[in-house]
């Protein structure tokens, strides 16, 4: 879960969000290499990556596989998902589609 927190490591409490002196961090996962396209792809991440957005654009299913898990995103879509750690990721599609790592 993505929460605020002050310079010390301390949350931000909620009665008050925007009394806060000092640097503020954001925690949680961080988008990386974005990539699209319309047509069957293999992606290999050139960093581990721990979780994986696609945005299927196209009018037919999308299918990807992670590993040993495939998943189906149905057109217009969204899909967003933490993994194990991985650095390959296959698409099958006859559709557009965007995407990209989270680390």
């Amino acid at each position: 879960m993505n929460y605020l927190t002050t310079e010390d490591g301390k949350p931000i409490k909620k009665d008050n969000p925007l009394d806060v002196q000092g640097t503020v961090q954001l925690s949680g996962s961080k988008a990386t290499e974005p990539f699209s396209g319309s047509a069957n792809t293999t992606k290999t991440f050139s960093q581990t990556m721990n979780g994986f957005v696609i945005i299927n654009d196209g009018a037919a299913d999308l299918t990807f596989t992670i590993g040993t898990d495939s998943f189906t995103v149905k057109p217009s879509e969204c899909f967003k998902e933490s993994f194990n750690a991985f650095t390959e990721v296959t698409i099958t599609t006859t559709g557009a589609f965007r995407a990209y790592g989270l680390r």
